[in-house]
Order: C-alpha cells, then sequence, then structure tokens
C-alpha cells in the first residue's frame, strides 16, 4: 500500500509529465480497442447467436483456377461429404441467399432471406425462440414444404411480437407459407454481415425463380454456402484430411465435375463469403498497424519516463544511500508507471467507446441489409485494461533498468552536475528514438501507399461512366409481373421519361456493375474453341434493356445494341465483352457467330468494351449480355442517364412509376456514383484508418526527437556554455545538436525503410492500381519524415547557441 500511496504522490509531483503520457497511451490503447471491436464482431464472431461457434467449420469447393478462399459446394458433393464422414461431422448444412417479397394482411415488403437444408437449424443448434425450427427432413420433395422460420426481428417489427404468429401463413413471392418458428434474437444468418429475415427449406427453391439444383447431375453447380459442426474430439485438421480424401475419390468417380476439384475446411474466421472475406485482409493489416502505434507508445513514454527519471537521479541516490535496496526502487518504478497505465486504460476505452459507434457511419450504402453493429464489447475492455498493464510494465522497464544499473556515486554525482546526453549511458534513450523513428516509417508508409491506392481507385477507368446517372429498383415480384408484363413497363417508363427535360437516354438491367449483391455466372462454349484440361470457362451474364450501352455510356466496339424487337419471339441473341471476343475468338469478328449459355445456342451480334463488374481489382472479365426480354429476370433496375445532377429526375421517375404502376413502389432510389460505392469501400476505409495512425505516428515521431534533442541540450548547457565561452560559433554549436539528432534520424529512417519493405506485404490483397513497393510513396515518405526530423532538432539546436556563457557557468 506504502508503494501505491508513493506512486500516486509522484504523478501529483509531475502533472505536465503525466497528463501527457496518460493522453498519448489512451489514444494508443484506445485505437486498439476499436480494431478490437471490429475483429470480435467480424472475425471473431461472424455468425451471432452461434452456440459453440468454435466447432462450427466452413467447407469450401477449391478448383486451380481459384483466385479467392473457396467457392460454394455443390449439393451432392456435400450429401457425399456428410455421409462419408459421420465419424468425423456431427452433420453438414448449407444455405443459399435469396429475396423475396413478403405479403400478410395487405401489405408487402421486400424481404432477404436463405434458402437452407432440412438439417439447418438442428447443425447449428440454434433454439427455437417460438414454434418449431425442425423443416421436414427431405430436401429433394421440390415444393413439398412449403413453411417458413422469420427472425427475431422481422417478428418483434412486421408481426409485433404477436406471439400466436406460429401457424400464421403469409405469402413470399405470392406463394402462401406457414410459419412454423420464431428463430432467436440475434441470430440473423450464416452470410456474415448480411441479416436475413427468413428462412425457407431448400426444396422450395423453385417457388423463388431458383434452378433445381438439388440432383445427382447437378455437380457442377456450385451454389450451396456449406458449414459443418465438428463432432465430438474431432479437430479441424482431421476433418480437413477426411475432406481431402472424399475429394478426391469423387474426382475419380465423377471426372466430368469433379476434375481437380479440391475441399477445404476452415474455421468460421476465415469463411470465405460475406463482410469477413471483404474485411479480413484490410483488418489484419489494420491490427498490425494499431499494434505498431501501440509499441511506438510504449517507445515515446519509455524515452519520456527515462528522462523523467535522469531527473530524479538526485532524489534515487538519496534513497538507495539511506538503505533503499534497488529491488524496492525497481517496484516502485514498475508500480508507478502501471498505475499511469491504467488509467490511461480507462481514458482510452472512455475514447474508444464513443469512437467504435462510428464504424457504423463506415458501412457501404447498398441494398442489402448490413447485419453489422459495432459496440465495445466487455472481451475487448477486458483485453484492454490487461494491455494496458502489460505496456505500463514494458515502458516502465526502461528506466527501473537504468536506476538499478547505475553506480550509486555516478547517481549522486550526475544528480548535482548536468550529464552529456550523448554518453555511453544514454545509449538506450538513443535507440529507442531510432526505434521510433523506424515504427514511423513503416507506419505513414503503409497510409500512403492506401492513400495513393484510393486516389487511384477514384481515378480509374471503370469502362462505362457513372456521373449523371439516376437507378431506381422496381420488384415485378412484389405485383405477380411475369417478364414479359416487366419488359412491357420498362419500355413504357422508358417512353414516358424519354422527353423529360434533362433525360439524356433511358434503359434498364437485372442488376449495376461493382455492388455488393454480385450477379449470375454460367459455363459457356464456343464452336471451334478446344477447351484446355482444367480450364474454367465461366462468363457473367447480365440481362439488359434496349439502349444499355448508350445510357450506360459503354463503348460499342462492333456490331449493335439490343433493339426491342430482339424478344422471346425472335432468335436468341448476345453481345459479348472485348475480353472474351479476344480470348475466344482471336483474330476474328464474332459477330454473327454463337456461343452456347445458359444451354442455349446465343447468336452474337455485338462486342462490346470490358468494364469492372464485379471489383476494381479484377482482371478483364468474361461478360455475356442477353436481352432482359428473352431471359428474365422481373427484378430489374431503371436507368436513366441526364444532362445534370442525376436527383434531378427522382420525381418524374416517382411520378411514371406510379401513373404506369401504382402498385409497384420503387426501392434503392440513387445515383449510380451512391449505388457503386461499395467498390470503393475498402480503399476508402483503408484510407481513412491508416491515414489516421501514420499521422499519430509522425507526431509521436516529432515529440520524440524533439523531446530527445531538448533534453539532452538541457542536460548539456553548462558544457555548450563552455564552448561558446572559449570562442566556438554559436553555428558550430548549432550544427553539433543538428549533427547528433540527424545521425539518429538517418539510423531511424534505414531501418524503417527496411520494416515497410517487409510490412506492405500485408497490403497487397486490398491495394488498387499501386504497387506495395511504390517508390514515390517511399521517397515521399523519407523526406517527410527528414523534414520533420530537422525541424525537430533545429528548435533544440537552436536554443543551444543562444546559451549565455556566464548563466550557464553558474547554472549548477
Amino acid at each position: 500500500m506504502s508503494l501505491l500511496r508513493q506512486a500516486v504522490r509522484q504523478l501529483f509531483h509531475a502533472p505536465v509529465v503525466a497528463v501527457v503520457a496518460i493522453l498519448t497511451l489512451a489514444l494508443g490503447l484506445g485505437a486498439n480497442a476499436v480494431v478490437f471491436s471490429w475483429i470480435q464482431t467480424t472475425l471473431l464472431n461472424p455468425i451471432p447467436a452461434l452456440p459453440d461457434a468454435g466447432r462450427v467449420v466452413s467447407v469450401t469447393s477449391h478448383q486451380p483456377w481459384d483466385s479467392g478462399g473457396g467457392d460454394p459446394m455443390s449439393y451432392p458433393d456435400a450429401r457425399d461429404l456428410a455421409e462419408a464422414g459421420k465419424s468425423v461431422f456431427a452433420g453438414i448444412t448449407g444455405a443459399e441467399t435469396l429475396s423475396a417479397t413478403l405479403r400478410e394482411g395487405g401489405r408487402v415488403e421486400w424481404v432477404y432471406g436463405q434458402s437452407v437444408l432440412a438439417n439447418f437449424f438442428s447443425v447449428l443448434a440454434i433454439p427455437p425462440h417460438l414454434g418449431s425450427l425442425a423443416f421436414p427432413n427431405d430436401d429433394t420433395a421440390r415444393g413439398a414444404s412449403p413453411q417458413v422460420v422469420i427472425s427475431h426481428e422481422l417478428w418483434r417489427v412486421r408481426f409485433q411480437s404477436d406471439p400466436a404468429v406460429v401457424g400464421r401463413s403469409v405469402q413470399l413471392n405470392g406463394n402462401p407459407f406457414t410459419i412454423i418458428g420464431v428463430a432467436p434474437a440475434g441470430f440473423i444468418g450464416t452470410l456474415p454481415g448480411v441479416k436475413f429475415g427468413f428462412w425457407v427449406p431448400a426444396a422450395m427453391q423453385a417457388q423463388f425463380g431458383l434452378d433445381w439444383k438439388l440432383t445427382d447431375n447437378r455437380r457442377g453447380w456450385h451454389w450451396l454456402q456449406t458449414l459443418a459442426r465438428l463432432a465430438p474430439g474431432v479437430t479441424q485438421a482431421e476433418a480437413a484430411a477426411l475432406a481431402g480424401t472424399v475429394a478426391r475419390r469423387l474426382a475419380g468417380e465423377h471426372p466430368g465435375s469433379n476434375q481437380r476439384v479440391d475441399f477445404r475446411v476452415t474455421s468460421l474466421a476465415r469463411i470465405p463469403f460475406g463482410g469477413t472475406a471483404i474485411l479480413r485482409p484490410l483488418l489484419s493489416a489494420v491490427l498490425a498497424a494499431t499494434a505498431f502505434v501501440l509499441l511506438l507508445v510504449v517507445v515515446n513514454l519509455a524515452n519520456l519516463q527515462l528522462a523523467r527519471a535522469t531527473t530524479r537521479q538526485r532524489e534515487i541516490g538519496i534513497r538507495l544511500a539511506m538503505g533503499a535496496t534497488r529491488g524496492h526502487i525497481l517496484r516502485q518504478l514498475l508500480v508507478e508507471n502501471v498505475i499511469l497505465a491504467l488509467i490511461a486504460g480507462l481514458v482510452g476505452l472512455a475514447l474508444a467507446a464513443s469512437c467504435v459507434k462510428g464504424l457504423n457511419a463506415f458501412l457501404p450504402t447498398t441494398s442489402l441489409p448490413i447485419g453489422y453493429s459495432f459496440a465495445l464489447q466487455p472481451g475487448v475492455v477486458a483485453v484492454s485494461l490487461l494491455l494496458a498493464g502489460i505496456t505500463g510494465a514494458l515502458f516502465g522497464l526502461a528506466p527501473a533498468w537504468e536506476a538499478m544499473g547505475t553506480p550509486l556515486s555516478l547517481t549522486i554525482r550526475d544528480g548535482v552536475r548536468g550529464s552529456d546526453g550523448f554518453g555511453p549511458r544514454h545509449r538506450l534513450r538513443q535507440l529507442l528514438v531510432v526505434a521510433q523513428i523506424a515504427l514511423a516509417v513503416v507506419l505513414l508508409v503503409g497510409a500512403g501507399l492506401c492513400l495513393r491506392s484510393f486516389q487511384a481507385a477514384r481515378q480509374m477507368d471503370l469502362g462505362f461512366q457513372p456521373r449523371n446517372v439516376w437507378t431506381a429498383g422496381l420488384r415485378g415480384d412484389a405485383v405477380d409481373y411475369n417478364r414479359e408484363q416487366m419488359a412491357r413497363l420498362m419500355a413504357d417508363l422508358k417512353e414516358r421519361l424519354t422527353p423529360v427535360p434533362g433525360v439524356k437516354s433511358v434503359s434498364w438491367s437485372a442488376g449495376l456493375p461493382l455492388g455488393f449483391e454480385g450477379g449470375s455466372v454460367s459455363d459457356f462454349t464456343v464452336s471451334g474453341y478446344l477447351k484446355g484440361q482444367g480450364e474454367n470457362m465461366a462468363a457473367a451474364l447480365e440481362r439488359i434493356g434496349p439502349g444499355y450501352f448508350q445510357t450506360m455510356e459503354i463503348r460499342l466496339i462492333s456490331g449493335r445494341e439490343f433493339y426491342p424487337a430482339d424478344d422471346p419471339a425472335s432468335p436468341p441473341v448476345a453481345i459479348v465483352s472485348e475480353a472474351l471476343a479476344a480470348k475466344y475468338f482471336p483474330g476474328r469478328d464474332p459477330v454473327g457467330l454463337e456461343i452456347n449459355i445458359w444451354g442455349q445456342n446465343r447468336r452474337i451480334v455485338g462486342v462490346v468494351r470490358t468494364i469492372k463488374l464485379r471489383s476494381l481489382a479484377e482482371a478483364p472479365q468474361n461478360i455475356v449480355y442477353a436481352p432482359q426480354t428473352q431471359v428474365g429476370p422481373t427484378d430489374l433496375t431503371l436507368i436513366v442517364r441526364t444532362g445534370g445532377a442525376a436527383s434531378q429526375v427522382a420525381q418524374s421517375v416517382e411520378q411514371a412509376v406510379a401513373s404506369l404502376a401504382p402498385n409497384l413502389r420503387v426501392f434503392a432510389a440513387k445515383s449510380l456514383e451512391d449505388a457503386i460505392s461499395p467498390a470503393y469501400f475498402i480503399a476508402r476505409l483503408a484510407a481513412v484508418l491508416l491515414g489516421g495512425l501514420g499521422l499519430f505516428a509522425l507526431l509521436l515521431a516529432m515529440l520524440g526527437i524533439y523531446g530527445m534533442m531538448a533534453f539532452n541540450v538541457s542536460r548539456r548547457v553548462r558544457e555548450l556554455g563552455i564552448r561558446l565561452a572559449l570562442g566556438a560559433p554559436p553555428a558550430t554549436v548549432r550544427a553539433l545538436v543538428l549533427n547528433q539528432g540527424v545521425r539518429l534520424a538517418g539510423a531511424g529512417m534505414l531501418l524503417g525503410i527496411a520494416g515497410a519493405g517487409l510490412a506492405t506485404r500485408l497490403l497487397q490483397e486490398f491495394l488498387v492500381g499501386v504497387s506495395p513497393f511504390d517508390g514515390p510513396v517511399f521517397l515521399g515518405v523519407l523526406l517527410l519524415l527528414a523534414g520533420v526530423a530537422m525541424i525537430a532538432c533545429w528548435l533544440p539546436a537552436r536554443r543551444a547557441s543562444l546559451v549565455d556563457p556566464l548563466v550557464a557557468l553558474r547554472v549548477e
């Protein structure tokens, strides 16, 4: 207790030092707490309210050409793996994302849900809040299970928490379904980051316009996002080994679909779908950056405490002379610093609690219901306080170690006379300054790369022009429109809106590029092209209306756009991307030739420029465009190009829809620039987070250099006064101090560049249009830090040159 009281008194004896240390450490700990909260929400708890989540794993299909974390599985592959792995897996299940109109009591709304295997809730061990979560145990009984489980939030909001909801009938896409249960609060589905409102059996796929994929001959259709629960006592490595064995067996039994297909088992933290897959590379880099920041803070504070310990040498010497042991002094200094760190930890948690909710503002605007809600969790609080104690001990070790290692006679003498701040006894402080600068270089290089990446992303040629375009979603299923009715409605809307002042062109499509919603992908064949062994011939299939390329300003290279006459009664046609044409029709114009996609031959009538379709970093994509009138669907997006601000036609669009289809509601109406903003989400977030951490690192480095040099000058007042008294010019004294500081800065920058060359590998997964070893960024950081170091060294050097020799000689 006496150690504690004495430690508190010491903090009050140097309040300025204590406040600076607390605020600096609080910022470092607060930044880590915010990142820990993000990681806990997105990586450590990707599927909320999942019992015994550590026993649940993700199972994916992998092929040699896969560049990502894996694909969903086919239904027969998942079924065969479950059959062969009964001793390894307690169960294997899966789900597919879908959306539908929910109609009940005359009210219609659009809801996202999942089509799931019958054992979905039992394998995941999800208990019901109301009713039952057990679907009939037959996935292939097509259309035989019109039952639905609704989410707790949908039950609370849509059904006003009615306890009698079980047994009620609702319509999903115009088909009657019986509510059999309500999921527990917190469970929102199994696609990380997306919040679902209902779950239906996979046997009801056809009722949602999905293709029937629950048969043995659909092994090539990878659609099932598969999860498995490990059997008791089974490790993930054992499950992975079994999955690999089964994959090799199926490759031999089904060479047409499973050749070179592997199955992999990963933890939920590495699930390759949803927000976890999107955010994991960035969070890995941000976690490393915040760890560097915290280390930089510790180094800075260790240097600060060393300086303070030096000023306390007389006190320490007297206590040692009076019989105090060096062990007692060590414990005293450590207690002081741990108390200071714990106070900083509490301040940092208070800052983090107010900042962590701000993470929600960074989430992208998308029509998908985002399921993340960031808040400071109890586990994060505990880890942060533990981290505060550890950091307090770490930055307290340096001054404590120096206090223990200093001879008693030298301690008392130095308490009376100033000492050379660059002598052997101060090498630890010099090394700490070098470490500060090196860490700052690593962080600033990372921040510079992310800023350059965001700039490159914003300037990237997308292949289409998003400015001055208004988009509006229309769900034909909500009013039971079929494909032909929706096509007529869109044509009427085009005719109604084209004369509106400011409108340049109008079209429609089944989706928009560069959103989180994804799109259709299908295998295709080309007459005369011999497919190589293991080659993946797949293309994105985009369903569009006449005038789409003109409206999106996508350049037509050859052929024509679709005509209104390209309807179901006319021959099937297609337009292909330049990338597809170059690879599969080398040296010839594909216009007039055929491509087989979705099991149908289509005559190619045009070639268009390849656009960025799914992500900014993607390679040129194989894209096949087909008329919406020939291949559906009924959920479409109206696209209007204007001569000015896109929003100027918003009211005209609403009025046109209301007059032509009074029962149809416009949803997700926004500019195309807002619609594609998710594509810039990671680049923007990386620039903001790592840019902020880089600026903080720059400030700490500047304070570290300045503090070191200012302290040394204050300790060398007597020596510098003698030099001036003996005739040394002030410029020589300034050069002496500057030279010492520049040497430290130079050493730190060299070490930092080497460290940055290794650390930037963490960034390469999400950098767009810039190399992790971008020369201008590295050079810019060196010049910036060199300038900052010169400023930080010049101020103490100038002070040294102004020392009055007479005052300096009398200072002691």
